[in-house]
C-alpha cells in the first residue's frame, strides 16, 4: 500500500527537513543569551565522553570486528569508520526535546566533530 501522492511529498519534505533542522538548532544553542550562563558545561565529563566516543569506541570496535567477527577488508573498514563518527546531534535535539539542559550534548557534539578530523584520518589512515 502506497501513501497518496500528496501525503507522500508531505512526508518526504519533512523528512528531508529533519536533519537541517537539528543542525539549525544546534548552532543556535551555541549562541550564548544569557551571560550567567557559564559557558562549558562540566569540561571533564564533556572530554571524558569524547575520548571515549572518539577513541576507545573505534579502538574496541577495530578488536571486535576483527578478532570475534572476523571481518577484514571492506567490512573491517566500515565498522570501524562509523564508529569513529562525532556524537550524532539527535542527542541534542533528544535533550531539548525531553527537557534536560542541553549543554553537555551540545559541548560533546561539537567538540567529538572537531576531534573527529583526527581520528577519521587516522582510522582512514590505517584501514583504507
Amino acid at each position: 500500500m502506497r501513501l497518496p501522492a500528496l501525503l507522500a511529498g508531505v512526508v518526504t519534505l519533512l523528512g528531508d527537513a529533519a536533519v537541517p533542522s537539528a543542525l539549525v538548532a544546534l548552532g543556535l544553542s551555541l549562541v550564548r543569551t544569557d551571560v550567567a550562563d557559564p559557558v562549558p558545561a562540566r569540561p571533564v565529563e564533556v572530554a571524558l565522553s569524547v575520548l571515549l566516543k572518539s577513541c576507545v569506541q573505534p579502538a574496541v570496535c577495530f578488536l571486535l570486528a576483527r578478532f570475534v567477527l572476523d571481518l577484514h577488508g571492506a567490512a573491517l573498514f566500515a565498522a570501524v569508520l562509523c564508529s569513529a563518527l562525532p556524537t550524532a546531534q539527535n542527542t541534542f535535539v533528544f535533550a531539548r526535546a525531553y527537557g534536560v539542559d542541553g549543554r553537555f550534548p551540545r559541548d560533546a557534539v561539537v567538540a567529538s566533530t572537531a576531534v573527529s578530523m583526527v581520528t577519521l584520518t587516522v582510522v582512514a589512515a590505517l584501514l583504507g
